[in-house]
């Protein structure tokens, strides 16, 4: 068993404990004179069961959304800037999907006319060879899997109401020219949150959304007969309105005919400037946590558990993330890193993050509040991405479950072993996300017996927590691409070894430990 002993204290104490100091297991007031502050020391234990669960080594991926308000239609992707963006970020899954999704039509060479047949809906997109060659080249180019996300056809479903039934002509279609073209693709979906569709929950049941995978099954099978390079198939990406009967009633109708790879499912908790750092907003996944893996495990248990489309807040019809956003600012990475680590230790096996980009809430910005990308534009890099740029070089796939003894809320921890999945990771024993939520306390983590903790420190940059900007260590990190080469492939800023480390207000810390007895479970 690994034990951390983790002190807290108010800033303006003069007890702050500094690199090679010891923590004083008393918890006795420390500093000399009339300092009267207090170091609270919190007990944190990894279980001597040691590992509890294993996660993809995709496990922190992204999504790309098709809507017109997420600028799908007016994104060059292959900009270099972008490319070299998402490289930093593999491996990864490219998912394809969203609310725009369901509102395609594909127009491709084996059915030229389809998008003339007319369509009145705002959020009628028609895709082309030519999108879609250059979605599928940036998935080839930065490395990833791709998982493209089949459209329901909405437009017809609203119209229809109870008695549609999906239609797989068009994405017959589609797969007919991913064969002709000798393109491998790593999986599909069916449909963007279909339990949403109509004002007042869904007029699609989960029995009917089975019969539709059935049928996207069978059309996968007709066109990728070699079942050893078969695509995989997800879904149902579920969304808010009764998901619970409606998944029941989906997996339940499907799982005589077919076991999906992952069962997904989409969740947006609602962070923003007002409550970012508060534990009860991080702590709102636990519903959700508590009721959908074990549906999963009851009815398709051979499938793997996925956060199919998590985002800090839901973007909107604009993409701006409504009222009090904190979206695309330093905020939400304390939610971004709590969410992959609570998940992961929560038996998710992959969290799908919304999005790449397009919206504000994406890992990178673009021009026009987020809504175009040109072929030689600059990028922005968002504070989030820096999160999961870091989770890929320190967390290794094995996960521990952590127990802070005393509850302290705002200071989470959470512990991986194993090999790190980025080309560039940091070789350690054990990897270690601690997150300090108060705005006012540091707080300081030590292992005992560790030669050597090594760390970063990621805070708030010079225009605060609702800005756009990061530091590592103290260091600015890069927050516009402008040439491809500056995006890094190692992590940009040396790690600080200490014994004991300092965890600043409002921070994320990414820690490698060494020289310890690591856990059952955790050798390779």
């Amino acid at each position: 068993m690994i034990k951390f002993l983790l002190a807290a204290m108010g800033m303006s104490a003069r007890g702050i404990l500094m690199a090679g100091q010891e923590p004083n297991p008393s918890g006795a007031a420390s500093g000399s004179g009339g300092d009267c502050s207090r170091e609270i020391f919190i007990e944190v234990e990894v279980e001597a069961a040691g590992v509890v669960f294993e996660v993809n080594e995709r496990y922190a991926s992204w999504n790309v959304d098709s809507s017109w308000d997420r600028g799908f239609f007016h994104i060059e992707f292959s900009n270099k800037n972008l490319v070299a963006a998402a490289r930093a970020l593999r491996p990864s899954t490219l998912r394809f999907g969203g609310s725009g999704n369901d509102y395609l039509l594909y127009n491709m060479p084996s059915n030229p006319d389809v998008c003339m047949s007319g369509h009145d809906s705002p959020r009628f997109g028609c895709m082309n060879a030519t999108h879609w060659d250059k979605l599928y080249n940036l998935a080839e180019a930065t490395e990833t899997d791709f998982l493209f996300g089949v459209s329901f056809d909405k437009i017809s479903a609203g119209v229809q109401g109870k008695g549609y039934r999906w239609n797989s002509s068009n994405a017959q279609d589609m797969m007919q020219y991913i064969v002709d073209s000798n393109q491998t693709i790593w999986g599909f979906e069916l449909g963007n949150e279909v339990n949403n569709l109509g004002a007042k929950g869904s007029n699609i049941t989960g029995a009917d959304q089975a019969a539709a995978f059935v049928e996207l099954a069978e059309v996968i099978e007709k066109f990728f007969p070699n079942q050893d390079t078969r695509p995989m198939i997800v879904g149902p990406d579920s969304g808010y309105y009764s998901p619970q009967p409606w998944l029941k009633g989906f997996l339940g109708n499907l799982s005589s005919h077919l076991s999906l790879y992952a069962v997904t499912h989409h969740v947006y908790p609602g962070v923003d400037t007002t409550n970012y750092n508060l534990p009860s907003t991080l702590d709102r996944i636990h519903d959700d946590i508590g009721w959908y893996p074990p549906i999963i495990d009851s009815l398709m248990p051979s499938s793997q558990v996925w956060a199919g489309e998590n985002g800090p807040t839901g973007g909107g019809s604009d993409g701006t993330c409504g009222d009090n956003s904190a979206c695309g600012t330093y905020a939400t990475t304390l939610w971004y890193a709590d969410e992959l680590g609570l998940r992961a230790r929560s038996g998710f096996s992959q969290h799908q993050r919304q999005d790449l980009l397009g919206g504000r809430y994406g890992l990178l910005g673009i021009d026009h509040d987020n809504e175009a990308l040109g072929a030689h534009s600059h990028v922005a890099i968002h504070p989030d991405f820096w999160i999961n740029f870091m989770w890929k070089r320190v967390m290794g796939a094995k996960v521990l479950n952590v127990t802070v003894a005393n509850t302290n809320a705002e200071v989470r921890v959470y512990a991986h072993c194993g090999m790190p999945p980025s080309p560039n990771r940091i070789d350690s024993e054990l990897g270690l996300v601690v997150i300090n939520l108060s705005n006012t306390t540091e707080s300081s983590i030590g292992v005992p017996g560790a030669t050597a903790l090594t760390g970063w420190s990621l805070t708030p940059g010079r225009d605060g927590v609702f800005g756009s900007k990061i530091d590592m260590n103290g260091v600015e990190l890069l927050d516009l691409i402008q040439e491809p080469g500056q995006v890094p492939e190692d992590v940009p800023v040396a790690g600080v070894m200490k014994k004991i480390w300092s965890l600043p207000p409002v921070s994320v810390n990414f820690i490698s430990v060494s020289g310890i007895r690591m856990p059952p479970g955790c050798a390779a």
